[in-house]
């Protein structure tokens, strides 16, 4: 049976930390045959100097080395980054997979915010991860009508969500559409999110990622405000 890791770990302002970050956790915390999933905009880090980062350039060398790292350790990764569409940029999560080509699903319901920089996403697909059916649904699209497109997908065995929330800001809302969604579906969902906010270093009640069944119930969540690693059987 493989495992799945949610990587609540510490937000960097450049890629560089980022990227070290993630291959620390890759190369040195988790077994073979894993899938890791980290936060949302991981390899960037979500914070306001976020345009100057994201350079095309920079992202794709960066998954190159990533990629790499994933083939040596037999691991695959989901993780957050803006990401070049055509013309625009949009916010994505690439899926690295061993000796595997490289896939990205994007974020289709952005915040107001968000569209200052990013475009809209396109699609929902559903990928594999040893036998397993999974989609990727990102933080706040819980809460948009008809799941952002989840209604569209065959049977999945899980949701990976990765996200960027203050749970302080209006739990309740956030967890009652998860919920729905696990329900709907008949699927757990996995939720990583950060631990900190360079915009509001002040911010309260962020981590706590999630592990919600195909029941809707909690079944395991992560500390607040501190990195950790939560471990979970898939």
């Amino acid at each position: 049976m493989s495992s799945l890791y949610l990587a609540q770990m510490p937000m960097s302002a450049t890629i560089l930390k980022n990227r070290q970050a993630m291959q620390s956790i890759l190369r040195d915390q988790v077994e073979a045959e894993s899938l890791i999933l980290f936060p949302e905009c991981a390899l960037t880090g979500f914070h306001r100097a976020l345009k100057a980062v994201a350079i095309q350039s920079d992202i794709e060398e960066n998954c190159a080395i990533l990629q790499r790292d994933c083939d040596e350790k037999n691991v695959a990764i989901v993780f957050g980054t803006p990401w070049f569409l055509g013309d625009g940029i949009v916010n994505a999560a690439v899926y690295l997979a061993p000796n595997a080509p490289r896939e990205v699903a994007s974020k289709v319901g952005l915040t107001e915010s968000e569209r200052l920089f990013f475009s809209p996403g396109r699609g929902r697909p559903v990928y594999q991860w040893r036998g397993k059916r999974f989609s990727i649904v990102f933080c706040r699209e819980v809460l948009d009508d008809q799941d952002s497109g989840l209604e569209l997908a065959e049977q999945l065995d899980f949701i990976l969500w990765p996200g960027y929330i203050a749970w302080s800001d209006d739990p309740e809302n956030y967890f009652e559409a998860a919920r729905n969604i696990a329900e709907k579906h008949r699927c757990a969902i996995y939720q990583c999110n950060w631990p900190d906010s360079l915009n509001d270093p002040q911010q309260k009640k962020m981590g706590g990622s999630l592990v919600i069944g195909a029941s809707g119930e909690t079944i395991d969540r992560a500390a607040f405000d501190n990195s950790a690693l939560l471990k979970v059987a898939l």
